[in-house]
């Protein structure tokens, strides 16, 4: 009992805890055809978490150039827009390719927690798949770089996140924006940059850079951390003695 009562007053001086498992609506990276084939090609990158929590992932493994083919052709690169969208909770990240399309709110302002929660409901199926697929890319997300699509999409709702690949490549900016307040009075934050998102079809890649880093304790922290680790033993020393 008094190693258990030990070791939880340490945690909580250290500002640790027990962490919880969260069931999280992953990243998925879509693009759709406005020409050709008309297809859509959704794939599942993982959980939005890494893109707040770390400098570099390669999520290169995610992709399927076969796939990609498969949906666009043997020219893939013509017509051919990306995005991303994910959710995890009230939180909600999406891409922003720069220049066209109208973006709306996105990514300066702030959406309202209706459109929030309507994004964080969206549930595209990953694979390859025609457009017109119900629960798709193209009709839950964005049909298009210029197109904000019908009432309840994300396009509609927080601003269009798709843009165009060019010479096989595309840079996004991911942002996200979190729900709050209650019920009756929820509230939705201005987007916050998390950090950037280059695909290459020319090298099969794809790499995100992140903003938010997690700090490496510099030496004097170490330092402040040992010292507090003595005085945390030196006390259970003597309450030690003072008990036996």
């Amino acid at each position: 009992m008094k190693s258990q009562l030990y070791k939880a007053v340490l945690l909580t001086a250290l500002g640790l805890g027990a962490l919880t498992t969260v069931q999280a609506q992953d990243a998925l990276l879509g693009f759709n055809d406005a020409g050709g084939t008309a297809n859509d090609y959704v794939i599942d990158i993982g959980s939005i978490n890494q893109f707040t929590t770390t400098a570099t992932i390669d999520l290169s493994s995610a992709f399927s150039a076969s796939s990609f083919t498969t949906a666009f052709g043997s020219t893939p690169d013509a017509n051919v827009a990306a995005g991303l969208v994910g959710s995890l909770g009230n939180t909600f990240i999406t891409s922003f390719a720069g220049g066209t399309p109208n973006l709306g709110n996105l990514p300066s302002g702030s959406p309202s927690a209706s459109q929030l929660n309507v994004s964080l409901s969206v549930n595209p199926t990953a694979g390859v798949y025609a457009s017109a697929t119900p629960n798709g890319w193209s009709t839950e997300v964005a049909p298009s770089t210029t197109s904000g699509g019908t009432a309840g999409t994300v396009a509609s709702n927080t601003g269009n996140p798709m843009g165009t690949l060019t010479g096989g490549t595309i840079t996004m900016a991911l942002y996200e924006s979190i729900k709050g307040g209650t019920v009756r009075n929820p509230t939705a934050s201005a987007w916050t940059e998390v950090g950037t998102l280059n695909f290459n079809l020319n090298t099969d890649s794809i790499l995100y850079t992140g903003i938010n880093v997690t700090a490496v304790p510099e030496p004097t922290t170490y330092g402040l951390l040992a010292g507090f680790g003595l005085l945390v033993v030196s006390l259970r020393t003597k309450l030690s003695r003072k008990q036996a």
